[in-house]
């Protein structure tokens, strides 16, 4: 990037706001800012609750959409969502969408509301993830691993978080029994 980026208020159409669609790219951002400007509460909508007129449920905030079929490395990312946390503007905020193998997220900073990595499009197998330095700060659980209560044939292994740092009431939950945290786990999960 040469240049700093900056959205108009985004009402949830249009998303993601930025996608690379390539099997090969280097992106540096050159500590240069993408401003995403969203006024936008779906808490109530993402659960079941309320209902849309004319908008399109949001995704990821900015979204950091990374699906290949080759490794790739996403390092040196910052995110400062920290506007939603105030009059609960933040729901939903998942940032990193992961779809695709042999991805690492190392040495970026997140701030938001919701879950910092999500794995999209995920079978049942979810294995040989690794995530590391990165500093999360915002939301209730800085890393978790959820696993819907209906699931069958389910397996989570060789997960790593390694040095990473982070601020606030939890720091890791595994739960087999989303979307409770601590409900029944899902038969042969």
């Amino acid at each position: 990037m040469t240049g700093d980026i900056t959205f108009a208020q985004t009402m949830g159409r249009g998303w993601p706001l930025i996608t690379f669609d390539t099997a090969s790219i280097v992106f540096n951002g050159r500590d240069h800012t993408i401003n995403v400007n969203i006024h936008f509460n779906c808490r109530n909508l993402v659960r079941g609750m309320g209902s849309f007129t004319g908008m399109v449920k949001p995704r990821q905030s900015l979204s950091e959409s990374v699906g290949t079929n080759a490794a790739a490395v996403v390092s040196g990312i910052t995110v400062n969502n920290a506007g939603g946390n105030t009059k609960s503007l933040g729901a939903n905020t998942d940032e990193f969408a992961v779809e695709g193998d042999n991805i690492t997220i190392l040495d970026s900073t997140v701030n938001n509301q919701d879950d910092c990595v999500g794995r999209d499009g995920a079978t049942q197998l979810v294995m040989n993830v690794k995530i590391g330095n990165n500093t999360i700060t915002g939301g209730l659980y800085r890393l978790r691993i959820k696993v819907d209560a209906d699931i069958t044939d389910a397996s989570i292994s060789n997960i790593l978080y390694d040095g990473n740092h982070h601020l606030g009431e939890y720091g890791v939950l595994i739960t087999l029994s989303y979307p409770d945290n601590d409900g029944i786990p899902g038969t042969d999960a």
